[in-house]
C-alpha cells in the first residue's frame, strides 16, 4: 500500500498516516452498512413516529456517506468500484445488525457504529491537507446516532426490564468492533498502529452506554 512518510502523530495514536482512497472507501462503506441497518429498521418498526426518526436517522447517515463519495471522486476514485475492497469485513457488521429484536437490532448499530466511527475519527486526525479536515468535520458529529439513542433511550424506559439483557448485548457488541476497527487499523493504516486509539475509543463507548443507563 502506497502512504505516507510515516511519522508521529500522538493525538490519535496512529503512527503513519492513512492512505486516503483506502481510508475512504471504508469509512463510505461503512456508512452504506449503517443506512440499509437503519432502513431496515424502519421497516420492520411498528410504530409511526419511530418509522419517521428512523427514516430521518437513515436519510443523515445517507447523507454523510455522499460527503465522503464526494471526497473520493475528488480523488479520482470510483466508490462503486472501491467498496468491493472493504467487502471483507463489512459482513461482520451487517450480521451484529441484522436482529429480530428491535431494541438489540438499534442498539447492535449504535454500539458498532460508535465504535468504529470513533476510530475513523483517530485515523482521520493523522490525514494531511484539506481533504483530512474535511472528514474529521464531516466523523465528529454523528447527529444519526443522536436520534438512535433517542430511541434507545425510549424504548428501555418503556420496557426498563429489558435493560439487563440489552447491556449484556452492549458488552458481547465491544469484542466484534473491536476486531473491526482492527482490521480497518491494519488496512488503512501501519499494521503497528498503537493501543492508545483503543482506549479514546473504549472511552467513548462507555460513556454512551452510560448515557442509556446500561453498563458497558
Amino acid at each position: 500500500m502506497v502512504g505516507w512518510p510515516k511519522k508521529e502523530t500522538k493525538s490519535s495514536g496512529v503512527e503513519t498516516p492513512p492512505d486516503p482512497v483506502v481510508f475512504l472507501v471504508h469509512a463510505a462503506a461503512l456508512q452504506l452498512v449503517y443506512f440499509e441497518a437503519l432502513a431496515d429498521a424502519c421497516r420492520r418498526s411498528s410504530e409511526s413516529v419511530r418509522k419517521n426518526r428512523l427514516a430521518d436517522a437513515a436519510t443523515l447517515v445517507l447523507r454523510r456517506r455522499e460527503q465522503v463519495a464526494a471526497e473520493l471522486r475528488g480523488l479520482g476514485a470510483d466508490p462503486g468500484v472501491t467498496f468491493l475492497l472493504a467487502d471483507e469485513w463489512l459482513s461482520r457488521v451487517q450480521r451484529i445488525s441484522d436482529l429480530d429484536d428491535e431494541c438489540e437490532r438499534l442498539l447492535g448499530v449504535y454500539v458498532v457504529q460508535g465504535i468504529i466511527d470513533d476510530a475513523l475519527l483517530e485515523c482521520a486526525v493523522a490525514m494531511p491537507g484539506d481533504s483530512g479536515a474535511r472528514m474529521r468535520e464531516v466523523l465528529a458529529v454523528s447527529s444519526a446516532s443522536v436520534v438512535i439513542e433517542a430511541e434507545l433511550q425510549a424504548v428501555l424506559a418503556e420496557h426498563p426490564e429489558r435493560k439487563n439483557r440489552c447491556a449484556l448485548w452492549g458488552r458481547s457488541l465491544v469484542g466484534d468492533a473491536l476486531l473491526i476497527v482492527r482490521s480497518l487499523r491494519g488496512a488503512v493504516s501501519a499494521p503497528d498502529a498503537t493501543v492508545q486509539g483503543f482506549t479514546h475509543v473504549i472511552t467513548r463507548h462507555s460513556q454512551r452506554m452510560d448515557a442509556l443507563g446500561l453498563t458497558a
